[in-house]
């Protein structure tokens, strides 16, 4: 009876302890989820903005703010005044042309109430009005005028008018005009139809489709001599945004990326059918230098092959633990206070360099002084801080802040490079700004992968080498000339 109380017992405390475990996974796991719900609508109806009070923060961490000086206390502050607010109208600038309209006084109305007398002139008075003109579609007629010899040898007709294409029913300048307002202005093809047709004419999408190609087919020595001189700057900046497609004749549109390469302050794009390593393998192939992106493994492969230095963004880090702050304030918030006095530090050098006017060499010099003095300080706090928290246990492995510790942690060498590679710039902000007009018009843009239909040759004259020609035709014999080109020469014999 004994022995059957015991082994009741242990089954018991058994099931006790798979129950308590289930119910700290459980647990864990519904923290976890709340955190995903809470974050998920906190980016469909909250702040965009991830600038936090810095006294906030102070607030959240623990005990009183640290007294340490300000980490840049060797650059001056910058001088210049904002401008001051108000209401006032600003003049319209000098270079738009001014069309003067007077408006006089009838000759009755010019004299002196009190007196009689004329009254003269002592000045005018100026009111500026800006006034939109439309824009219109006019239609080049080129008048090509044939002459023909008298006695039936030849005939010369004055040359053709070059064209983006060969008998072009339109001027460089339409073409030019559909290209801004779909990738510039983010207007649709459709769009762009019914706006054509308002004013009288139309262009069909499929034809605006065509002319968008060929320009796109002009334009490739262009960006390949972008992507040359984007290619030789010593560090690059690359990003990857998502970009829906249709491929040939498919109905279902695809998933494509556009990527966005930053180098000597210029920007080139490439456009992938997916998201996977081929895209900056190819466009990467002869590339040596540094590199920052953020954490994707795609950049992996061809920074270990040809030796490239990855660098990191700290403000995808801080972006981690902005969106851990409701679930984890205190961490957070310790952690938030030394990022932002990185990039706190990156402010006033840059306000030194316009207030002072430093060529590159100069800047590029003091920065690296000033990370080497004070960037590398506050770094080591802010490891100093995640080390803490981690052997204290304050965070669950799959939570936000969890997730945001394991960021740093795998990133730690990539997020440190900027502390000896001056060109590195502390985040990857530039190149994701130059993404924001594509996410903008991207709807506009889906058809970019589509089968161009077939067009008509370029035309010749476009070569480097081309040049317009007068078309010359020898008739074999009299007869071969028209009847009304007959009769003109006839006319004009006599």
């Amino acid at each position: 009876m004994l022995s059957i109380t015991l082994d009741y017992c242990v089954i018991e405390n058994q099931e006790n302890a798979t129950l308590i475990a289930d119910n700290k996974r459980l647990s864990a796991e519904v923290k976890e989820l709340k955190e995903q719900v809470h974050l998920l609508l906190s980016k469909m109806y909250g702040r965009k903005s991830e600038h936090v009070d810095p006294d906030q923060l102070h607030l959240f961490a623990t005990g009183a703010p640290e007294a340490v000086a300000e980490p840049v206390t060797s650059i001056a502050p910058s001088t210049r005044k904002k401008p001051a607010i108000g209401h006032g109208r600003e003049s319209f600038p000098d270079h738009l042309p001014r069309n003067r309209i007077e408006s006089e006084i009838a000759e009755e109305d010019r004299l002196c109430p009190d007196c009689g007398k004329v009254m003269c002139s002592i000045g005018t008075d100026i009111t500026e009005r800006g006034e939109f003109i439309p824009a219109k579609v006019i239609v080049n007629q080129y008048v090509r005028h044939r002459y023909a010899c008298k006695d039936g040898h030849s005939v010369v007709t004055a040359p053709a008018p070059t064209g983006v294409i060969d008998r072009a029913k339109y001027e460089a300048s339409v073409f030019a005009h559909i290209v801004t307002k779909k990738y510039a202005d983010h207007v649709p093809l459709h769009r762009l139809e019914a706006i054509f047709k308002r004013q009288g004419f139309r262009i069909p999408k499929q034809t605006m489709w065509d002319m968008v190609s060929r320009v796109a087919d002009l334009l490739s020595p262009v960006v390949k001599a972008m992507r040359a001189e984007v290619l030789s700057s010593p560090s690059l900046q690359a990003d990857e945004t998502p970009m829906k497609v249709a491929l040939g004749s498919e109905k279902k549109m695809k998933q494509g990326y556009l990527w966005a390469y930053r180098g000597n302050e210029k920007v080139v794009y490439d456009f992938t059918t997916g998201r996977s390593r081929a895209g900056p393998n190819k466009f990467l192939a002869d590339y040596e230098g540094l590199l920052q992106t953020d954490a994707y493994p795609g950049y992996d492969e061809i920074c270990a092959r040809n030796k490239i230095k990855r660098a990191g963004c700290w403000a995808h880090a801080r972006r981690k633990f902005k969106e851990s702050m409701d679930s984890s304030p205190r961490e957070s918030a310790e952690c938030l206070i030394q990022i932002n006095r990185l990039f706190r530090i990156e402010r006033r050098l840059k306000e030194k360099r316009a207030t002072d006017r430093l060529t590159n060499d100069e800047f590029v010099k003091l920065r690296a002084e000033v990370r080497a003095r004070f960037s590398k300080r506050v770094l080591i706090r802010l490891m100093e801080c995640l080390r803490t928290i981690e052997l204290e246990g304050r965070f669950l492995p799959k939570s936000l802040l969890g997730k945001a510790m394991t960021y740093i942690a795998n990133q730690k060498e990539p997020l440190s490079l900027f502390l000896t590679e001056p060109l590195v710039e502390l985040d990857n902000n530039a190149v994701e700004r130059d993404m924001k007009h594509i996410a903008v018009g991207r709807k506009g843009y889906s058809p970019v992968a589509k089968k161009a239909a077939k067009l008509p040759p370029r035309s010749s004259p476009w070569s480097p080498l081309a040049k317009p020609t007068t078309s010359i035709r020898k008739p074999t014999s009299r007869t071969s000339l028209s009847g009304s080109t007959q009769h003109q020469l006839r006319t004009s014999a006599h």
